[in-house]
């Protein structure tokens, strides 16, 4: 169990702009780390009208079931390893495994959530002046986007190195919306109830 600030900038990338990055730091060289992100709400999409992200992410063999609460700055994010059992009762029963991520949604009066989308991200990773650059292509239904993350220690820092990123690469910052709420929104057009 953890509980941390995410502080991170992004953007979202053409796939030859994304090619330019994965060249410049010699990433066709390694092979990237594949996760799998699984995103819940309840059938109202409480969550996600409260700028709420609660997900699980299978990745190298195991499994994170997580919380994450916007902040003017960053994200509160919890996180739990749970087993493949829970997992299954979650994806399946809509039973929320115990943990700080239940206590959590009980805190918000939440006792059944459901699966709403699901995204698989390749992800490429590089330590860069204090920071983490996370360059990640994601699939989710027939769509595939690119982007260029920062992980940031620190918010005016963080700032300061994204925007020598973005000017390094002659890079647009286009707003991107979370994985979670692009895959939502992408299942729901597909899929509208």
């Amino acid at each position: 169990m953890s509980t941390h600030i995410e502080i991170e900038f992004k953007t979202l990338l053409t796939k030859s702009e994304y090619e330019r990055v994965q060249e410049y730091f010699n990433l066709k060289e390694i092979d990237p780390k594949k996760q799998t992100n699984v995103y819940f709400d309840t059938d109202d999409y409480f969550l996600k009208q409260r700028h709420i992200i609660v997900r699980t992410r299978l990745k190298d063999g195991s499994i994170e079931f997580t919380i994450k609460m916007k902040r003017k700055k960053g994200n509160i994010e919890i996180n739990q390893p749970i087993s493949e059992q829970d997992f299954q009762n979650l994806v399946n029963n809509s039973i929320i495994p115990n943990g700080v991520v239940k206590v959590a949604l009980n805190e918000l009066n939440i006792t059944t959530i459901k699966v709403k989308a699901e995204l698989t991200t390749y992800r490429y990773e590089v330590n860069y002046h204090n920071c983490l650059i996370a360059l990640d292509e994601s699939y989710y239904g027939d769509k595939i986007d690119y982007e260029l993350e920062l992980e940031v220690p620190e918010y005016d820092y963080g700032q300061k190195v994204f925007r020598e990123l973005l000017e390094m690469f002659s890079l647009p910052h286009r707003l991107a919306k979370p994985k979670a709420i692009r895959a939502v929104e992408y299942s729901q057009q597909k899929n509208p109830s």
